[in-house]
């Protein structure tokens, strides 16, 4: 994991935490945050997911093996990569943008999220 996206994901989450009204739930934009992010929590006392759920973006391959694992959202970057680059292609041709198809992405809810049973 990068320190950048370390220090993000617990600055984030710290900066979240801190609001009158903190979250009980956290979406991040991507898996390493996410992970960055339950360590910040738990360094404040937060139990994942009775304080607090989190979400992460990407399904990493450490994802299933967090403490406790993350829910995570699953896309195909590749396909999701072409599409962009034909729909950008054809626009800087000048050529009209027609329908690319989009791979569905996959809402996998593994531990880390769920009701928030304490009176955050």
């Amino acid at each position: 994991m990068s320190l950048t996206t370390r220090v993000l994901g617990a600055q984030a989450t710290h900066e979240l935490l801190d609001l009158p009204e903190a979250p009980t739930a956290i979406v991040y934009g991507n898996d390493l945050m996410a992970i960055a992010g339950m360590a910040a929590a738990r360094d404040r006392s937060l139990r994942i997911p009775r304080d607090l759920s989190v979400v992460g973006f990407d399904d990493i391959p450490m994802a299933p093996y967090t403490d406790p694992p993350l829910t995570t959202i699953r896309q195909n970057a590749v396909e999701w990569g072409r599409a962009a680059a034909v729909t950008l292609i054809a626009t800087i041709e000048g050529r009209p943008v027609t329908k690319v198809p989009i791979p569905r992405v996959e809402f996998l809810v593994r531990s880390s999220t769920g009701p928030v049973t304490s009176g955050n």
